[in-house]
C-alpha cells in the first residue's frame, strides 16, 4: 500500500510538464500527493545573490494550481553535492546547516500530513 507521492522537480518548464502529468496520474490512481519539492531552485553565489539557473516558482506554481502542498526549495550547493557524493546524508554529516535545516523542515511537513 503507498500512503503517498512526494513529487520533486526543477523548476524548469520542461520538467514541469512532467510533474502536472504526474498529479494527473496519482490522483487517478488515488494516490495521495503529499507535496512538491523543488530541486535545484536556485544557485547562491559568494556575492550572496540568488542565482535561478533552472527558473524561479515554477513548482510552487503548479502546486499552488493544482492545490497541492508546496513542501520548500532546495538550492544548488556544493556541499550538499559532496556529502552525496560520499553516500553520507548531509543531515548526518552535517545537521547545522542551512541545507539540512530545509530538509528537516520538509520532513515535519510531511510528518504533519501523514499524522
Amino acid at each position: 500500500q503507498v500512503d503517498g507521492a512526494i513529487i520533486v522537480s526543477t523548476p524548469q518548464e520542461i520538467a514541469l510538464l512532467d510533474v502536472r502529468r504526474g498529479i494527473k496520474m496519482f490522483d487517478k490512481l488515488k494516490v495521495p500527493i503529499l507535496g512538491l519539492v523543488d530541486n535545484m531552485s536556485f544557485f547562491e553565489g559568494s556575492d550572496g545573490k540568488k542565482y535561478n539557473i533552472f527558473g524561479e516558482k515554477g513548482v510552487e506554481k503548479v502546486a499552488s494550481d493544482y492545490e497541492k502542498e508546496f513542501l520548500g526549495k532546495i538550492p544548488i550547493d556544493i556541499d550538499l553535492r559532496i556529502s552525496a557524493d560520499e553516500g553520507k546524508p548531509l543531515l548526518e554529516k552535517n545537521p547545522d546547516h542551512e541545507i539540512s535545516k530545509i530538509f528537516i523542515s520538509i520532513a515535519k511537513k510531511i510528518k504533519n500530513f501523514l499524522s
